[in-house]
């Protein structure tokens, strides 16, 4: 069994098959592909509906549930 080195990583998560590598800033929790805003496991904060990506904001012709 592999631990994820959390201090590390932080709350983004490591790489599935490698838990020393961090995943990208957007994912929450690990991811199965590096570098890689599409592979995560959960969004830090907003996932696209489009293509799946992980992303800071909302896009200009969409909301933010919350805020409406």
């Amino acid at each position: 069994m592999s631990v994820c080195d959390h201090v590390e990583c932080g709350d983004k998560g490591c790489l599935r098959d490698n838990p020393k590598r961090c995943c990208h800033e957007e994912c929450l929790g690990g991811c199965f592909h590096l570098n890689s805003p599409r592979h995560c496991y959960a969004c830090k904060h907003f996932r696209q509906i489009s293509d799946g990506e992980c992303v800071p904001e909302c896009q200009s012709d969409l909301y933010e549930p919350h805020k409406h």
